[in-house]
């Protein structure tokens, strides 16, 4: 998580996070004002995708409306 404090990005996308909400330490993003999204698949530890940034996005959507797609959760999208 070093990485993130040294870029100080706005926004990071992640994939293959292979876990849920809660298996991750969100303490690391405790000081920033952040939101953390986390999708998950209906196979657990499998795929997966994530967003953090440092402004809550007005609408997200998970899923795409592909079956696959969304079953793995590979999708979000954040305006």
């Amino acid at each position: 998580m070093e990485w993130i404090k040294q870029e100080d990005a706005d926004i990071y996308c992640f994939q293959e996070l292979k876990a849920s909400l809660p298996d991750i330490d969100t303490a690391a993003f405790e000081a920033w004002a952040i939101m953390l999204i986390g999708i998950r698949p209906r196979k657990k530890r499998y795929s997966g995708v994530g967003v953090i940034a440092k402004v809550k996005p007005n609408e997200v959507q998970y899923g795409c409306g592909l079956e696959q797609a969304d079953y793995e959760g590979r999708v979000c999208n954040c305006d």
